[in-house]
């Protein structure tokens, strides 16, 4: 009965994407036995090739049909095998990044004053619309501690994708993943939204004035009921001779009620949680 001497595995492998998600690999051997091979059938029991079989160097990989052909020497037998892989989200578990924009809102409370130079309530409720995009790369492993970071805003300016993003404006969403694979690889294919707000400030205050971009930070005009006087807080009385019911606008230091005509102060106050996004490796440069 032959024996196999030797299986050679030949260059030039083909590798096909299938619309369904699956990968093909074309694979030619040679093999070599001992004495003449009489049939196809006897050549693929004693080469070992049945279907199924899984691709040493893959093992996402598994033997579907192939081609048994006799050479002009009857020791030698040529095999053309077909590798198709498991069907996968279709894509290349290679290092690029992939960019995808989307459009985003948010509900903005806008406090008026009236003609008195109170604020009114309830708030003025606006719609604003905003930019973002979807960073999509991948990665060999699967940090789950990534997952923290939905909800997080950027702590310090970032330059991605092209965009010029200052501190504040970035606002990370849920992070999303799957496992990937090109028939050889595989590995996870991450998908982080990024929301960004490039809101202004409306009125002046420590450290800003209005004009001044600061995304998502809360903008809050300085009212209340008391003002402070030599470190005593004092409740403000109205002209009833009661304490006050309805907050009026405060000066920066908070020891006056500001004039009709002046400006609102405002405080603004940062996102509960701040990431400087240095774990994600994103993109700097604009797509091409």
């Amino acid at each position: 009965m032959p024996v196999l001497e030797e299986l050679i595995e030949q260059p030039g492998h083909v590798k096909t994407s299938n619309a369904d998600g699956t990968v093909s690999y074309q694979i030619k051997y040679f093999a070599k036995f001992d004495t003449a091979v009489t049939d196809a059938f006897a050549a693929d029991l004693l080469a070992g090739f049945s279907k199924g079989d899984v691709l040493s160097f893959a093992p996402a990989l598994t033997l579907q049909n192939w081609t048994t052909r006799e050479t002009d020497t009857p020791e030698v037998w040529e095999f053309d095998c077909n590798y198709l892989s498991a069907t996968y989200d279709g894509a290349s578990p290679s290092d690029t990044i992939e960019i995808e924009t989307f459009s985003w809102s948010e509900t903005r409370e806008t406090i008026v004053n009236n003609t008195a130079g109170d604020p009114m309530f309830p708030a003025i409720q606006d719609n604003e619309y905003w930019p973002g995009i979807r960073v999509i790369w991948n990665d060999a492993n699967l940090d789950m501690s990534d997952y923290t970071i939905g909800g997080a805003v950027n702590n310090t300016a970032r330059t991605v994708a092209g965009i010029n993003v200052p501190k504040y404006c970035m606002k990370a969403g849920a992070l999303e993943f799957r496992k990937v694979t090109d028939g050889v690889t595989e590995s996870w294919q991450k998908i982080l939204p990024l929301y960004f707000c490039f809101k202004k400030a409306r009125g002046a205050g420590s450290g800003h004035i209005a004009g001044d971009v600061i995304g998502f930070q809360k903008e809050v005009v300085n009212n209340g009921f008391r003002v402070n006087d030599a470190g005593t807080l004092i409740p403000l009385i109205g002209d009833d001779g009661q304490e006050l019911t309805q907050p009026v606008r405060l000066n920066a230091a908070g020891t006056g009620i500001l004039a009709p005509a002046d400006p609102d102060v405002t405080i603004l106050v940062e996102p509960a949680e701040l990431d400087d996004f240095s774990a994600f490796n994103l993109p700097t440069a604009t797509p091409s």
